[in-house]
């Protein structure tokens, strides 16, 4: 075992840490974790390893590439690039006019995409986080039968998800329906009714179901029409979707229907936060 250590140590050359943005006491047990190995390699095998700090931000825009790094090598085929970051935490638009050079174009002005269909989730009893049991429930239908409020319509590229996640709570804190109470925790032969079902559920879980598939329907529809106005007004060559939101089926489909030639998304289990991204984002240095 301890052969095999020395051997992977002297393999190691550097230590790519995520240090921003996020809660400061999680990024700084990670900071000090890195800064223990880089110490336990020096005082063990007298091995110098240098650590890289990395945005959390540029991890997940990495992600894109991990099946695409050799495009890197050929930036026609990608730049100028439009990327549209979606996570509990973030929701941005970023233009990425070649390799070095790249700006945020539009943000959310309050809650970010995730954390809304989070709160969402929570009012109706799912289990955190809450967006991914919207997702898993919604699936792919595009509705909004509930008719929940599409923000931002007269703003071009900023995001805001509060308007949704307050009409979602005047909704439910009004609605009478039988054995509904707002944030009452589902239990598990609920939850399985809702994802399975395609009908025939009670009252209640009617109405959960139809407020997810609506909540899903109205922020998607953000997040593409703002990104579709930026794709008119920039004609990138291609266009990228990362963060934990970016496994959404429906998301996905319909950032992989936009009308542009290259769609740059990474396997679902690289959506979420994750080492493989922070470390891609340190070796693609040449990328931001």
């Amino acid at each position: 075992m301890e052969d095999q250590l020395e051997e992977f140590s002297n393999n190691l050359k550097e230590i790519f840490v995520t240090n921003k943005p996020g809660l400061k006491s999680a990024l700084r047990v990670g900071e000090e974790f890195a800064k223990s190995i880089k110490f336990f390699l020096w005082h063990n095998f007298s091995l110098q390893v240098q650590v890289q700090c990395i945005d959390h931000l540029h991890g997940h825009l990495s992600s894109c590439f991990f099946d695409n790094e050799q495009n890197l090598d050929n930036d026609a085929k990608i730049f100028p690039h439009l990327h549209l970051i979606v996570s509990g935490g973030n929701s941005q638009i970023l233009f990425l006019e070649n390799p070095k050079k790249w700006s945020i174009l539009g943000t959310t002005l309050d809650d970010a995409a995730g954390e809304s269909l989070d709160k969402i989730g929570r009012m109706l009893g799912l289990p955190y986080p809450g967006g991914v049991w919207i997702s898993k429930i919604a699936g792919i239908i595009e509705d909004n039968s509930m008719n929940f409020p599409v923000g931002m319509n007269n703003s071009k590229l900023a995001y805001s998800f509060s308007g949704l996640k307050t009409s979602v709570r005047v909704f439910l804190e009004k609605v009478d329906v039988a054995g509904f109470v707002i944030e009452k925790k589902l239990n598990t032969n609920e939850i399985e009714q809702l994802i399975q079902s395609n009908g025939g559920l009670n009252p209640k879980l009617k109405l959960i179901k139809e407020v997810c598939i609506s909540s899903q329907n109205v922020i998607v529809n953000q997040l593409v029409n703002k990104l579709n106005l930026a794709i008119d007004e920039y004609q990138p060559s291609s266009i990228g979707l990362s963060g934990g939101v970016s496994a959404n089926p429906l998301l996905r489909q319909k950032i992989q229907s936009l009308d542009v030639s290259s769609v740059l998304i990474p396997p679902i289990d690289l959506t979420g936060d994750n080492a493989v991204m922070i470390a891609l984002a340190g070796l693609s240095k040449k990328y931001i």
